[in-house]
């Protein structure tokens, strides 16, 4: 009888696989985390708080960049800053996402959310089937175009759902995400110059793109319903 395998290899071929799941769900969060902080380090102490509250309220529909950015900028946060911050959640959320993708329901809470997104998306591509049609570009549009949150969560599975490999989509999502924050900040710079750094002409201008980021946002999650 010829023995392939031994119990002690199985024990560490068991034990690298949790390894390589640990390092996985850790892994953005090590990354993005301590150039976040050094962002943050950048600030007056007293404007932290705000500026790290900004950046959770990014990750939470249904604000994303349309209302994040010219938010912070109002607030007097450099374009840059924000732009880099909101770019860097992107790239960990899509990070974590592709590397976790086919263990993430499992995982307590976020799992349900990660479903519920994962239903949202197929739902999209039933509604909007241009989308599938032109693949890698249409995720780039879809994340150039965020109305749901943090754009590259969605995106990333939805790549997943359009077949596309992980290491295209990313590239994908990474400059969908950055065109997008620039071409947001950029806007809001001209229009701030423009209107001589007057916010009784922003403010109404940031409230009239929230509220459009929250109809769309609402419609996108209840509008097939209502049919």
């Amino acid at each position: 009888m010829q023995i392939t395998s031994f119990p002690q290899d199985e024990g560490n071929k068991n034990e690298e696989l949790v390894k390589t799941k640990v390092f996985y769900l850790i892994f953005p969060f090590i990354l993005s985390l301590p150039l976040i902080t050094l962002l943050a380090l950048m600030l007056p102490h007293e404007e932290v708080s705000l500026f790290l509250t900004l950046l959770v309220a990014y990750i939470i529909p249904p604000a994303g960049k349309e209302s994040i950015i010219p938010f912070g900028i109002i607030l007097g946060y450099p374009w840059w800053m924000i732009c880099s911050a909101i770019l860097i959640i992107d790239i960990a959320s899509a990070l974590f996402i592709t590397l976790n993708f086919h263990y993430l329901y499992k995982i307590p809470f976020f799992g349900q959310i990660f479903i519920r997104c994962s239903d949202g998306m197929q739902t999209l591509l039933g509604r909007h089937r241009w989308i599938s049609r032109f693949s890698l570009f249409g995720l780039f549009l879809f994340i150039f175009f965020p109305l749901q949150g943090s754009g590259a969560i969605n995106g990333t599975i939805l790549s997943r759902l359009l077949g596309i490999e992980p290491r295209s989509a990313l590239v994908c999502i990474i400059a969908g995400s950055g065109l997008s924050c620039l071409a947001i900040a950029f806007g809001v710079t001209f229009i701030d110059e423009v209107s001589n750094h007057n916010l009784s002409v922003m403010i109404p201008i940031l409230v009239l793109i929230i509220g459009i980021s929250i109809v769309a946002t609402l419609y996108g999650a209840y509008g097939s319903r209502l049919r």
